[in-house]
């Protein structure tokens, strides 16, 4: 099952999806696996680990050997993407406080705009970067984003 959350700033997707052929585009990846670690290949580089962070336009994918990760996915034209510079892992002590916390969103009974945002907060303090908005200044693509279903304002 593939759960999925939007906003202004990035989408966040649950996955347990099939792994992916190596691909490449024009968004920046925090990647973390939520029960063990994944072999991730980036820019032609494998790291076996919790948690990876991906520049945009890096080819990349993972080998999850069936673990669930959660994905977070800054389009190019965000402030975040623009400080994802280069591939780097998360230690294995922040993935597994990144996994906690999304195991609490889901799990608990809380206002989901409300628990995104804080859990949000809590993986770019984690990170240390910013939490910036977007550099998005057309309205017209804002109005699209904020009408998907999917959308929560984070």
């Amino acid at each position: 099952m593939t759960e999925i959350y939007l906003s202004s700033y990035h989408a966040l997707i649950e996955s347990g999806y099939d792994d992916p052929k190596p691909h490449i585009h024009q968004a920046a990846h925090i990647i973390v696996a939520l029960e063990k670690e994944i072999i991730c290949t980036a820019d032609g580089e494998e790291y076996c680990c919790q948690g990876l962070v991906i520049p945009s336009n890096v080819k990349h994918t993972i080998v999850s050997n069936g673990t669930p990760v959660i994905i977070f996915l800054f389009e190019e034209t965000t402030i975040t993407a623009e400080q994802i510079k280069e591939t780097r892992v998360i230690g294995t002590e922040i993935a597994v406080k990144i996994a906690n916390h999304y195991r609490e969103l889901v799990t608990e009974a809380v206002d989901k705009a409300t628990g995104c945002k804080a859990f949000y907060a809590k993986v770019m303090e984690y990170l240390k970067i910013e939490m910036p908005g977007l550099k998005i200044l057309d309205e017209s693509i804002l109005e699209a984003y904020r009408a998907s279903p999917l959308y929560t304002e984070i």
